[in-house]
């Protein structure tokens, strides 16, 4: 008994060390939650786009084994983008309402991962195959975007200028 009480000691504290390290990944579950997290912040925002269903008429025609792939990724992601301020949420397509159509998201295209670096209701849709590849594909975005940086070097959003002179 003494073994097993020590065992499962030894595996909470090496749990509780992983979560501590983890980045942090944001679960959206509301539309209220996408306005204030996403739209509303400062940071530039990743939202990974998936479903989270076992219906196979709520999953029809989407990519399963790709949702899982990237949902997988999100953690790798979070710890790449954290260093540039980049903040990454996880959005269920079902519980997201209106949303992912106001960004051309439709089910046959999950997973989806959009880029929200200005403050007008607009994102960039990138792709990328492991965290490396999305850091490089976002900061690339960032830099042609001229995306400013706080004093902690961190990427901002973009406030884009109406009209022109």
């Amino acid at each position: 008994k003494m073994r097993l009480t020590a065992a499962f000691g030894l595996c909470l504290l090496l749990v509780v060390l992983a979560l501590a390290g983890a980045s942090q990944v944001t679960k959206i579950n509301s539309i209220e939650e996408f306005e204030s997290s996403v739209l509303q912040s400062d940071p530039v925002s990743l939202l990974i786009l998936s479903i989270n269903t076992n219906d196979e008429k709520k999953s029809k025609g989407v990519d399963a084994e790709a949702c899982s792939r990237v949902e997988g990724l999100a953690g790798d992601v979070a710890k790449a983008l954290e260093q540039h301020g980049i903040k990454v949420f996880m959005g269920d397509f079902d519980q997201l309402g209106t949303i992912p159509s106001e960004f051309n998201v439709r089910k046959r295209n999950l997973p989806a991962s959009l880029v929200f670096h200005t403050r007008a209701r607009t994102a960039d849709s990138i792709k990328f195959e492991d965290a490396s590849d999305a850091e490089r594909k976002i900061l690339e975005l960032l830099n042609n975007n001229n995306n400013p940086k706080n004093d902690a070097g961190h990427f901002s959003k973009v406030m884009l200028a109406v009209g022109g002179s």
